[in-house]
């Protein structure tokens, strides 16, 4: 029995005048009643650090007093509005039962949230969903750590054998890199103008020259490339 119940039972004379006035206050088959009963069954909310077994006993004490009145709740809607009516830290507990093939029965919910409360209890209110919420915060830190710092090497560049960096970011690798593709460009003479339509030809400049002195000119060539750079365009 509640305590808002107290003043009706309070100047009852024995325990059966008790029970006629609760029997005759509940049992009222009127519209307001029956009302007012299923709006406080359905927005009854569980706060938190509220207990689990108090939250169980409301809502179960509500769902005889619609029984009784002839307006009886189905155990779907015991279970559901159960659910529905946890607090947050209860979310990953709701989603893995939600998760189950079979159905959902009262005594299977309630005595998934007993166990779990019984848990949280000997942990000191850590339990799966403290759990559950710390891996996923230990997740966010070490993958915005890997988004936004890079990692550093520890050990020697096998290339210079300076510390503090790898192979690939390595400054002399990576100028070396830049030297060898500036002379290769170099080597390589472009002809930035377009030179309209012509015909195919073919030719070189002396059958007598030295063959590293020859050259081969290619009309529909729009690049030609040479072995000194005496020859090549400024």
């Amino acid at each position: 029995m509640e305590d808002s119940q107290l003043p009706l039972v309070r100047s009852a004379k024995d325990a059966h005048d008790a029970w006629s006035r609760l029997e005759g206050h509940f049992e009222k088959k009127s519209l307001a009643n029956k009302l007012f009963l299923r709006r406080r069954f359905f927005t009854t909310m569980m706060g938190e650090g509220d207990g689990v077994l108090e939250h169980i006993n409301k809502l179960k004490t509500l769902a005889e007093q619609l029984d009784a009145v002839g307006a009886p709740v189905s155990e779907d809607d015991l279970v559901i509005t159960l659910l529905g009516s946890l607090s947050e830290s209860y979310q990953f507990l709701i989603t893995a039962l939600e998760s189950r093939a079979d159905s959902l029965s009262w005594e299977l919910v309630t005595s998934r949230l007993l166990h779990e409360d019984m848990k949280r209890k000997e942990q000191g209110g850590g339990g799966v969903d403290g759990a559950a919420h710390g891996q996923g915060q230990a997740f966010m830190v070490n993958n915005n750590k890997r988004k936004g710092q890079p990692v550093k090497k520890t050990g020697a560049c096998h290339n210079c054998g300076k510390q503090g960096h790898w192979i690939a970011e390595c400054p002399s690798r990576v100028q070396n890199d830049a030297e060898r593709y500036r002379l290769q460009r170099a080597n390589v003479a472009q002809d930035e103008e377009d030179p309209g339509d012509y015909l195919f030809s073919v030719g070189r400049t002396s059958s007598t020259a030295k063959p590293s002195d020859m050259w081969v000119v290619d009309s529909g060539a729009t690049q030609h490339m040479t072995s000194s750079n005496k020859r090549r365009a400024a």
